[in-house]
């Protein structure tokens, strides 16, 4: 019994002293990365520079491919690389790991299947595409976009094959309000067409999102991989701090248990002896005294009881004694009528 006592008490001082390991409830935080979207102007005006675009992406593929991933590397970054035409449209999408597997022009023969769209581009359309395919928490995903276009946009109007005019500035329907959390580079793009472009980008506040190089600029420019993604500062500040907290409650969970087993080694002797001397003392003493009030309330109504039943039965003895009785008649005097005289 001493031992299930003892058992019953540790248990119900872990349960008070809480969680010993408070960081397993620890909210899991998403680990950064990369998201990259790949725009591909498949129009006619873009076809002379098409050939020169598709070996500079399979370039910038091979390298990010070579980048060195461990086994125990969950997150890696994503790639799409998207055809802009009449109807952009994903024409390969995976992450590093993916493209590792692949062969390196796995997408091309697609890219040039595509004949079909190449009389219009929707270049709204197209980033909007773009957009949607690095969407994610800015504290943890970081995004880009490369455009190997010109930025002429001409719109499918009724059909894949019947355009809107040729506009060489931004679009109406440009998704400038996604863009605030986006790095851009464009690339081929002519002159004319970057001053006009760079203007609205200025006006808008993107100037810092956008990298435009004209054609004779992007002859001589290597593109390179973005850099490894890393944890915004203020998050790294929020997690620090969450595991330190975290580690603190472990703490002091941790001190409360050992705090609590060494009060029950202490504690549970000294309990027993308490509740030894409960019941070999103290219970028979308080049942004696419990039983001598008993006997004594009783023998107080015992003796109230047989006052009051002598009370009763005395007091109509008192009365009868108290009724008067009638006079003696005179002797020969007939008792049948009062007041007459005796026969002779």
């Amino acid at each position: 019994m001493k031992l299930l006592h003892s058992l019953a008490l540790l248990g119900s001082l872990i349960i008070t002293a809480g969680p010993i390991c408070p960081l397993a409830h620890a909210e899991e935080v998403p680990e950064p990365r990369n998201k990259i979207a790949i725009l591909v102007d498949s129009s006619g005006s873009f076809k002379d520079r098409q050939t020169d675009a598709i070996n500079r992406i399979v370039a910038l593929l091979d390298t990010m491919a070579q980048a060195k991933l461990h086994r125990w590397d969950d997150v890696t970054d994503e790639i799409s690389v998207i055809a802009l035409d009449a109807m952009p449209d994903v024409i390969w999408k995976g992450s590093l790991r993916d493209l590792k597997a692949l062969p390196r022009d796995c997408w091309v023969a697609r890219f040039k299947a595509r004949g079909d769209y190449a009389k219009c581009t929707d270049i709204a359309g197209g980033f909007n595409m773009a957009l949607d395919q690095v969407a994610g928490n800015p504290l943890f995903v970081k995004k880009y976009i490369i455009a190997f276009t010109d930025l002429v946009s001409e719109p499918p109007k009724t059909s894949a094959c019947n355009c809107s005019a040729a506009v060489y500035g931004p679009p109406r329907k440009f998704p400038w309000e996604r863009l605030q959390d986006v790095s851009i580079a464009v690339l081929w793009l002519p002159v004319d067409q970057r001053w006009e472009w760079q203007q609205v980008v200025a006006r808008k506040g993107l100037a810092a999102n956008f990298r435009f190089y004209t054609t004779s600029e992007t002859k001589t420019i290597t593109l390179s991989p973005p850099p490894k993604a890393e944890e915004d500062p203020a998050v790294a500040a929020a997690n620090a701090a969450q595991v330190r907290t975290a580690a603190t409650g472990w703490i002091k969970g941790f001190i409360r248990i050992v705090a609590s087993i060494i009060a029950l080694v202490v504690l549970a002797p000294l309990a027993f002896l308490f509740l030894r001397w409960f019941v070999q003392t103290l219970l028979p003493a308080l049942l004696a005294g419990i039983r001598s009030i008993g006997a004594w309330l009783g023998a107080l109504l015992a003796a109230r009881s047989v006052a009051h039943n002598s009370a009763v039965i005395g007091q109509p003895v008192a009365a009868v004694a108290a009724v008067p009785q009638p006079a003696p008649s005179a002797p020969g005097r007939n008792r049948g009528f009062p007041g007459g005289s005796t026969n002779a």
